[in-house]
């Protein structure tokens, strides 16, 4: 099959090769939300709301009987970042892309111009201002909705971590 930079033919590549491609990508973007994990897996415990508790608690063995692989080790940074949401947002905003990448390239193999891929009409609809062009709803939704929606609540949330972590640094 052709391959494509810019839209336009450039070298001759194996499906096989463009399909490990997303291979790649998908692998990566697991291991990026696995790793996330790491992060996210941490014991706060005796933070309290910003210089730690004079409470009797042994964080340790909380950690244990909970399955926390480790605890936070600075109370301050405990209650006032957020650093592992916000990773984990890119995480999924980036895998969200990986899926919309795909997607585009499913819509535009199954048009007349590329016909590469032909969809059963069962996923299919009719365009309103091309009754005779069909649609492929399977494609087509999460396409135009992936790219936009990861984007987006990525930013906003980056912006709420931001100040966020300045209230609860000042709050007590």
């Amino acid at each position: 099959m052709p391959g494509y930079t810019h839209m336009q033919k450039a070298q001759p590549v194996l499906l096989s090769h463009y399909l490990l491609a997303f291979w790649e990508m998908f692998a990566r973007d697991g291991q990026r939300l696995c790793d996330c994990r790491k992060r996210f897996n941490v014991l706060p415990l005796g933070a309290a709301a910003l210089a730690g508790t004079t409470l009797p608690i042994d964080r340790m063995q909380t950690a244990k009987k909970l399955n926390f692989p480790q605890v936070s080790p600075n109370s301050m940074d405990t209650v006032a970042d957020r650093d592992f949401i916000a990773e984990f947002i890119f995480s999924a905003a980036l895998t969200m892309m990986h899926l919309s990448r795909f997607c585009e390239d499913l819509i535009l193999w199954s048009s007349d111009e590329f016909g590469f891929a032909e969809i059963s009409d069962a996923y299919t609809t009719g365009s309103s201002i091309m009754p005779r062009g069909p649609m492929s709803t399977v494609r087509a939704v999460p396409e135009g909705t992936i790219a936009a929606s990861s984007v987006d609540t990525t930013t906003k949330v980056t912006r709420i971590l931001r100040y966020l972590g300045r209230v609860l640094a000042i709050a007590e």
